[in-house]
């Protein structure tokens, strides 16, 4: 229950009430909600990912960025890099159904960090 509340604190007005805490989509069609692809937002900054058959433990974090709140997503891939995401709330998300698209990419490795273009915004939901 502790880290329940503590999640809920944390996500804020993303926080699913009606389930647990998995977002369908990491797609760049807003209206995907296909089970191929989720990420299970867990507490201490835990995030379970599933994607396209491809199980795997990544990391999360809220940030306040520009006067928006942005949630950070930590991606493994399988090459050993990792991929930052950054959604905002989408101008086509509701109350009921929140939706998050991606504002910036970076792919990090061990040598450092790249900003990738955003062409085509993720959308979870």
């Amino acid at each position: 229950r502790e880290e329940s509340r503590a999640l809920r604190e944390s996500l804020g007005p993303w926080f699913l009430e009606a389930r647990s805490q998995r977002w369908y989509g990491l797609s760049t069609d807003w209206n995907n909600q296909s089970p191929d692809s989720w990420i299970e937002i867990r507490p201490h900054g835990v995030l379970r990912i599933w994607e396209n058959g491809y199980a795997s433990i990544g990391g999360w974090k809220i940030k306040f960025g520009d006067g928006y709140r942005e949630l950070v997503l930590q991606i493994p891939r399988r090459d050993r890099s990792e991929v930052w995401h950054t959604f905002r709330e989408s101008k086509w998300s509701s109350a009921k159904t929140p939706l998050l698209e991606e504002v910036s990419r970076e792919a990090v490795r061990s040598l450092g960090a790249a900003r990738l273009s955003v062409d085509k915004p993720l959308f979870c939901r």
